[in-house]
């Protein structure tokens, strides 16, 4: 990750970024490859702007900021129904918030 703080006015304007690398998983314990999971990395963001005196602050954000498409659990029911069930990560999220300090 990497975070810059800057001064702007009284205030401060803060940017984030963050990112986390997996390497080649297998979901199930019998290491299926058609639902494994092959390398693959995640980026986040964030833009931060924090009122005089520290007590508002606002932030816009976005994860998974390249939209991968992952698995992150999966199940081998290859051998009852013939098939492979996989359940995906989050898509690409962005929203804003506003946090205080009391």
């Amino acid at each position: 990750s990497i975070e810059q703080t800057v001064d702007v006015g009284e205030g401060q304007l803060v940017f984030r970024a963050d990112g986390t690398y997996r390497s080649k998983t297998y979901k199930d314990p019998n290491n299926v490859e058609a639902i494994a999971q092959r390398p693959y990395v995640l980026v986040n963001g964030r833009i931060a702007y924090t009122l005089p005196g520290d007590m508002v602050t606002f932030a816009g954000y976005v994860t998974n900021l390249t939209d991968k498409r992952y698995i992150v659990s999966g199940l081998d029911i290859a051998s009852t129904f013939s098939e492979y069930e996989a359940y995906f990560g989050r898509p690409r999220e962005f929203g804003f918030e506003v946090s205080a300090r009391f």
